[in-house]
């Protein structure tokens, strides 16, 4: 071999030799007697086969294998089949990862570089990560175990099970947003209350919860208010909306919105938790395909001038607004109802 030659092979870098990633199998005993969280409700049990072992980053999303630590502020999980299930020390947990988002909604909450997870809604929803919102004695800690996946050993995410986007749908039936309502379990909700009247007046009620924190009891309040349907943002394949882009926004309400109208509802009913100036929110209402299939938007009123701006900004932009719990909207709702 010339000298020139010889040289050169000597100076081209080595190439990494790829090793194939650790793969344990999974006894079917043991996926059997994982506690299948609510989230992750859409992946089939029997499509759960291998677990990656080596220490992979999981990305937003993926299913992960946790083992519970310490019973904290949650002593339950919200389960695949809509039920609540107590837990305990010990028991292992098919959960969804999210990571820490760099955002001012993640204020008091850092990274650690530990195995130790914290359950962070009861739905199913876990990440590396310490809070400051509460004391560290009443979090719900977990073993992360490894990343959950199928018989060839590929990652699992719940996006790989989402409602196709559905761009083509003709949306024919009228849609009736909620924006502004903020309810926890227990308190009364705006959207029930509507999906329960036109239930009752013969009519068949899909309902979306578009931007709403993840759990099995707001889409079972919506289902026993008489919505023959009640999807929300994990059936888009989606933990949360918190610094999604546009185009993120657009995927999930094309996805519930399509999937509400090819089952042949009546009405549509869609729960936006949001101000109208809520990052998430005006990155909605925006959207061109929002504002075509919208037919009424009823807008929660709270107190002050912001409620005021908030309706004149959506008839702005073309909406038909009804701003309800002031004396002169009530019967415009009751009506809606």
């Amino acid at each position: 071999m010339p000298l020139a030659s010889l040289v050169q092979s000597i100076q081209m870098p080595v190439q990494p030799i790829t090793r194939p990633k650790p793969v344990a199998i999974l006894a079917d005993r043991r996926v059997q007697y994982m506690s299948h969280s609510y989230v992750c409700r859409r992946v089939p049990r029997n499509h759960i086969a291998t677990l990656l072992c080596e220490d992979l980053e999981p990305q937003a999303g993926d299913l992960i294998l946790v083992r519970v630590l310490k019973i904290g502020r949650f002593d339950f999980i919200e389960s695949s089949d809509l039920s609540v299930t107590p837990i305990c020390e010990g028991q292992e947990l098919i959960v969804c990862y999210a990571p820490v988002q760099g955002n001012h909604d993640s204020i008091g909450v850092k990274d650690t570089s530990e195995r130790r997870y914290q359950l962070l809604n009861p739905a199913g929803i876990a990440s590396r990560s310490e809070s400051r919102a509460y004391l560290s004695n009443q979090a719900t800690e977990l073993e992360y175990v490894g990343i959950l996946a199928n018989t060839r050993g590929q990652q699992i995410n719940i996006g790989h099970w989402a409602i196709p986007v559905g761009t083509g749908n003709y949306v024919s039936q009228p849609v009736i947003a909620v924006i502004g309502e903020r309810n926890l379990p227990g308190e009364a909700c705006r959207s029930a209350d509507m999906i329960r009247g036109l239930s009752q007046s013969g009519f068949t009620v899909g309902a979306a919860n578009i931007t709403g924190v993840p759990g099995c009891w707001k889409v079972g309040l919506l289902r026993k208010s008489g919505a023959k349907l009640a999807v929300d943002i994990t059936d888009a394949g989606f933990i949360g909306v918190t610094g999604l882009g546009t185009a993120a926004l657009e995927q999930i309400f094309l996805s519930l919105s399509g999937y509400l109208a090819d089952s042949r509802v009546d009405i549509m009913v869609l729960e936006i938790e949001q101000g109208v100036f809520g990052h998430d929110t005006a990155g909605i209402v925006s959207l061109s395909c929002f504002q075509n299939r919208i037919t009424s938007i009823v807008l929660e009123g709270r107190i002050g001038r912001e409620t005021e701006l908030e309706r004149d900004a959506l008839r702005a932009l073309g909406y038909n607004v009804t701003l309800v719990d002031i004396p002169a909207s009530r019967k415009q709702y009751a009506a809606l109802s």
